[in-house]
């Protein structure tokens, strides 16, 4: 939930505002989410879509962390004009406990969403989705993703399973195979894998290996293949750093 607040007049911000959306671009979306397998546009790409227009109308985008009177952590997202107006939203801050993150990385990365989702919100930043041809709606007939976050697309169904007929049992003193266990790895372990080894690429070993030291793992495959947590955390936390 998100709380709004403002000056007693935002007159000449609301002006200021309508000419930065009027020139503002779009945010481009380039980097990859690994498990739902789309684009998104990263923070970077979202200030970096307002910043420029917003600094050359006299306006400024502030973000804070808070702690609330009931406990909970609250980003607080300013944008201010030069007359002295002002908005401001506050929204909480949801984090959830991940093997391999400590107390503070799982807030530093709750934070990162949070921050890119109130900026888009405030400002009215898009996403490279709709080119203004068919008047929103995709090439494949659907509606187009024109909120600015990423949106998964419905996933075709995998036709029923034949029922199998149960196995004839061993007769009496005759012993019975244990049941054989599966295999380590399914598709999504062996796509973060993958993508693991793409970044290690494109960073270099020295920063890859030292920011998987933080979720205290030596390799990348030393994650447990049923943990989508932990390989979501360590993917997203990858994508964040840098090429040298």
């Amino acid at each position: 939930m998100m709380k709004t607040e403002q000056s007693d007049d935002i007159s000449e911000l609301a002006g200021a505002l309508a000419t930065v959306q009027a020139a503002m671009r779009n945010a481009s979306k380039d980097n990859l989410n690994p498990h739902l397998r789309t684009k998104y546009a990263d923070l970077t790409s979202v200030v970096g879509a307002a910043q420029p227009e917003l600094g050359n109308n006299g306006l400024a985008l502030m973000q804070t962390a808070e702690t609330g009177e009931d406990g909970q952590t609250y980003l607080a997202t300013t944008l201010a004009h030069k007359s002295g107006q002002w908005l401001r939203g506050r929204m909480r801050v949801e984090v959830q406990a991940s093997k391999g993150l400590n107390s503070a990385q799982a807030l530093g990365l709750a934070l990162t969403y949070c921050r890119r989702y109130s900026i888009a919100a405030m400002v009215c930043v898009c996403t490279e989705d709709d080119d203004g041809h068919g008047a929103g709606v995709a090439s494949d007939g659907q509606a187009a993703n024109t909120s600015g976050f990423p949106q998964s697309k419905p996933q075709p169904q995998p036709p029923p399973k034949a029922q199998k007929s149960p196995a004839p049992k061993p007769p009496p003193g005759h012993p019975q195979d244990p049941p054989a266990k599966e295999g380590k790895g399914g598709l999504p372990y062996f796509r973060y894998l993958e993508k693991c080894r793409e970044i290690k690429t494109r960073i270099g070993e020295e920063a890859y290996y030292a920011l998987l030291k933080e979720f205290d793992l030596g390799k990348s495959n030393e994650v447990n293949a049923n943990d989508t947590v932990t390989m979501k955390n360590v993917v997203t936390a990858l994508l964040e750093v840098k090429t040298p």
